[in-house]
């Protein structure tokens, strides 16, 4: 039987013991050897030097001896280091991992937004009122003004018993009202019916400083005097001054003063009207173009700041109406623009 011709040749070459596939699976060219069963396959590999293989013994014995002594050094240590050790790096461990693992935090609900909010409001100082930012921007400026008549010539007058109908204005004084400082220098506007019944004028300042008053101007027909006081406090802070022009009906107002010689009053309204006219029985002069005004005022505001909002003067408190004989406030007061009185303390017109 005829053997076909294989390209594929395989022969044995036993001084080798290896299998020659020369042109097996890739063609012909290829050469790959596989050896047989029983052949040294250490003989084949590349030969690995003693050296090194010394070297990874004596490394790996190194390191047995490194965990020896450390464990040896550990031993060595008092318990009660060991336990604290373990637990602080314990607790390092746990914050460390804690951020990690523990759940958000839950989202607050609209509740307890509106809890935190009103209770931050609650906490907070309240705002300032007008009438006390009005006050704060006036009150170093107000002045009390007591006229008193001069000595009088005539016997001492007889004792009188005291009761609660008695005026609040004392016996030796004529009149009794309020003023404020303007300028640096410490000249006050007042009420012309204040210092009208003569005699001395004396002054008190808001500190407690008590001063000699002279009048320097007076305007009669608008009810208003300028004063010069005989000495003035190192801190008086002149009143800021404004026009009325910008005031509107139901705008808010406040009146300082010494009510019946009750110092530094506030009392807060709104404007009234504007360019009004009243006929003042005290003065017998008719008053044009005032600013009337709903705060509370009684005898002993007259002289004192009309202020606005801004705490800014814009008039000066001369009369109260009332259609009886009784001095009293009944709702309805006026107020001379301070327009009127820019001429008498050398302030331009605005």
């Amino acid at each position: 039987m005829a053997i076909p011709k294989n390209p594929h040749r395989i022969r044995l070459n036993p001084s080798r013991k290896k299998i020659d596939t020369k042109g097996i699976g890739t063609g012909a060219g290829t050469s790959k050897s596989v050896p047989f069963a029983g052949t040294n396959i250490a003989s084949e590999l590349p030969s690995v030097s003693r050296g090194a293989i010394g070297e990874s013994i004596e490394g790996s014995s190194g390191r047995k001896k490194g965990l020896s002594s450390l464990k040896q050094w550990g031993s060595r240590l008092p318990s009660w280091f060991r336990s604290v050790s373990i637990a602080f790096l314990g607790a390092l461990l746990a914050l460390l991992l804690y951020p990690r693992f523990s759940p958000p935090p839950k989202p607050l609900t609209s509740r307890q937004v509106r809890q935190i909010i009103e209770t931050h409001l609650k906490e907070r100082p309240p705002d300032p009122t007008l009438a006390n930012r009005a006050f704060q921007s006036i009150y170093r400026s107000l002045v009390l003004i007591r006229t008193k008549p001069a000595a009088p010539e005539s016997p001492l007058p007889v004792p009188r018993q005291s009761g609660p109908s008695d005026k609040a204005k004392p016996d030796d004084v004529s009149a009794l009202g309020t003023g404020f400082v303007v300028d640096e220098t410490g000249t006050i506007l007042t009420c012309f019916h204040v210092i009208a019944p003569g005699g001395k004028i004396l002054i008190t300042f808001f500190d407690g400083l008590e001063a000699e008053g002279e009048v320097i101007y007076a305007m009669p027909e608008n009810d208003l005097a300028v004063l010069k006081p005989s000495v003035v406090p190192d801190d008086v802070a002149p009143a800021v001054l404004a026009g009325s022009g910008g005031l509107r009906i139901g705008d808010e107002v406040v009146a300082v003063g010494n009510p019946f010689g009750i110092t530094s009053s506030v009392s807060a309204g709104v404007v009234s009207g504007l360019g009004r006219s009243f006929y003042s029985p005290r003065t017998g002069q008719r008053m044009m173009n005032l600013i009337q005004f709903d705060a509370a005022v009684n005898p002993g505001n007259s002289g004192g700041p009309l202020l606005d909002r801004n705490g800014e003067v814009v008039g000066v408190v001369s009369a109260l109406f009332n259609p009886t004989e009784q001095e009293v406030f009944i709702g309805i007061g006026f107020a001379v623009p301070l327009e009127s009185a820019v001429g008498a303390i050398g302030i331009p017109p605005w």
